[in-house]
């Protein structure tokens, strides 16, 4: 017969097994955990230390890009638009970035920047002062009407007309005599300065050496603030009638990727202007910018051959191909 207290024994002794069991079995769970964490940690700490180093290496690789691009620079553009005559259209108050590097590049290849022309955002005005004096600029007489509630699809045709008549004046010139007075003044660019709607820094016996056959109008634009005037509505406009005059070289060129309004993509997509005619670049911020600017004008001015240059998908490259 057993005793009560073999049974008290054995229960006590079963678990104090079953204690024990736990007690080891979690300790080297425990153990393998700790194990297994220790070596995902040491092994995130040496891909994060490589790609330190890997981050490392590529910003020194750009730096040096750059510096390369800097130092190349003049090798490569001096001299290459000896004397051509440029006109520079902006916007005024927009990122500067990418006119300094257009304006930068120019002077290193020689041209002649014979005006900066920044449109201003009286030109988008609605009061009835302002437009009446835009329509008496382009010969309308008084007019009060206010602008139409802008959309995707409809525009101020009164700010339509200024660019175009604008564009027309660039590319085709002054010629004295030709226009009749618009408000006291024969020639709509005198008029847009004189008023306030195009800022510019050039006396008014400069004006007729402003725009005409032989000339390049380099259109700027880009930004991370709005312009003044959407691009539909002004510059695009603009682009299209000096694209229709075949005595003038015609150039584009913006920080499209930071662009809130961009023209580039619009230009390059247009079907009434041919891309054998103009040329394009999407990334005239950058330090390559200036370069692709001057060799793509080159290319059109010598061998008539238009191109979109830049690093967005579906461009020539950044630079013309060798004839």
């Amino acid at each position: 017969m057993i005793s009560f207290r073999y049974h008290v024994v054995t229960i006590v002794a079963v678990f104090l097994g079953i204690g024990l069991g736990v007690l080891v079995g979690t300790t080297v769970l425990d153990q393998g955990l700790v194990s297994n964490l220790k070596d995902r940690t040491h092994r995130l700490e040496q891909d994060a230390a490589q790609a330190q180093k890997t981050a490392e290496a590529a910003n020194t690789a750009v730096t040096e890009l750059q510096g390369f691009v800097r130092d190349a620079t003049p090798y490569l553009i001096t001299d290459r638009l000896g004397g051509q005559p440029v006109v520079v259209v902006a916007y005024d108050g927009t990122d500067a970035a990418p006119r300094t590097e257009a304006l930068d590049a120019l002077s290193q290849a020689g041209a002649k920047v014979v005006a900066v022309l920044s449109v201003t955002d009286k030109m988008a005005a609605s009061d009835e002062a302002t437009r009446t004096q835009l329509a008496g600029l382009l010969g309308q007489g008084t007019s009060s009407a206010a602008p139409p509630t802008q959309t995707a699809t409809v525009l101020d045709p009164l700010v339509v007309q200024a660019a175009a008549e604008l564009g027309d004046r660039l590319a085709a010139g002054r010629k004295q005599g030709d226009l009749p007075p618009r408000s006291g003044h024969p020639d709509i660019l005198g008029g847009l300065i004189d008023q306030g709607f195009v800022k510019s820094a050039i006396s008014p016996a400069d004006l007729p050496g402003i725009g005409g056959a032989g000339q390049v109008i380099l259109v700027v634009t880009g930004g991370s603030t709005p312009p003044p005037v959407p691009m539909e509505e002004f510059m695009l406009p603009l682009v299209e009638q000096v694209g229709q005059h075949s005595a003038t070289w015609l150039a584009v060129g913006e920080n499209t990727e930071s662009s809130v309004d961009p023209l580039v993509p619009t230009v390059r997509a247009d079907s009434s202007l041919s891309t054998d005619a103009i040329v394009t670049v999407d990334d005239l911020d950058a330090d390559f910018g200036g370069i692709s600017l001057v060799l793509g004008l080159e290319a059109l001015i010598q061998d008539g051959r238009g191109g979109s240059y830049g690093v967005e998908s579906g461009t020539d490259g950044l630079i013309p191909q060798a004839p």
